[in-house]
């Protein structure tokens, strides 16, 4: 058992807000009786795990407690509230249009939740969330790619990070950050675009973080199928990351 490709895969699809197979796969993980419980990948699953628990803990907040507020604060619940017996069609626009239930949704979609009856509103100007390191470059629309063009872009990674330039600049991080890994992941972002810019524009991603995140998330879609992709992606995050991850 490969507890890399597993891990890997559990990461995409939390990334992907399919929690519940990244689950499955940190339970299969850390129940496999090879595994050194305080070696590294036993310490990264409890960590994704830990890091998933907490989400879904916050977003039950969110539901909860934002939601009473503004109720509140809307005098939903006044004494003062005449009940009709019919109910108003423009209720429900109302409700929504409530800057709260605006930014609530907001969190939900950050999380990688989807409000069961929300309107996708691709001229939103919350269109651009970041969360995670993760971000989607318009609201409604994802980008895709094909396996083939995956493997490309893969292989053209391996490239560019394995440059003799790149690896000397990614020690330097590294000792920037004291060998932390949330130090070296925070200085890692905007040198990851410098280093895939033209990769980015070659793909049709937009130049940025918000771009590049969009491209790692269309090649972690392709991960759970394909053990190459995942295998690549593999190779690429330790050659990334050294001896930090």
């Amino acid at each position: 058992m490969d507890h890399i490709v597993y891990l890997r895969r559990a990461e995409a699809n939390k990334q992907l807000g399919r929690f519940e197979p990244a689950f499955a796969d940190i339970a299969a993980v850390l129940s496999d009786s090879n595994l050194n419980t305080k070696g590294r990948e036993a310490r990264k699953a409890r960590s994704l795990r830990h890091e998933m628990r907490k989400i879904e803990k916050q977003s039950n907040d969110d539901l909860r407690d934002p939601l009473a507020k503004g109720l509140s604060a809307s005098n939903i619940f006044s004494e003062h509230r005449v009940s009709s017996p019919e109910k108003n069609p423009d209720d429900d626009d109302a409700f929504n249009q409530m800057p709260h239930i605006q930014r609530l949704r907001a969190t939900m979609r950050a999380k990688g939740i989807r409000a069961k009856n929300e309107v996708q509103d691709q001229s939103s100007d919350s269109a651009n969330l970041d969360y995670n390191g993760l971000s989607t470059p318009q609201e409604g629309k994802e980008f895709a790619l094909e396996l083939q063009d995956v493997k490309e872009i893969q292989t053209k990674q391996l490239n560019l990070f394995n440059a003799p330039e790149v690896r000397q600049k990614l020690d330097e991080i590294r000792l920037a950050a004291d060998m932390e890994q949330i130090r070296f992941m925070h200085r890692l972002k905007p040198f990851k675009v410098d280093v895939q810019r033209e990769l980015l524009k070659e793909y049709n991603f937009p130049e940025t973080e918000t771009g590049l995140a969009a491209m790692e998330r269309a090649i972690a879609a392709h991960m759970a199928d394909c053990k190459e992709v995942a295998m690549c992606a593999k190779d690429l995050m330790l050659l990334i990351m050294g001896d930090i991850w």
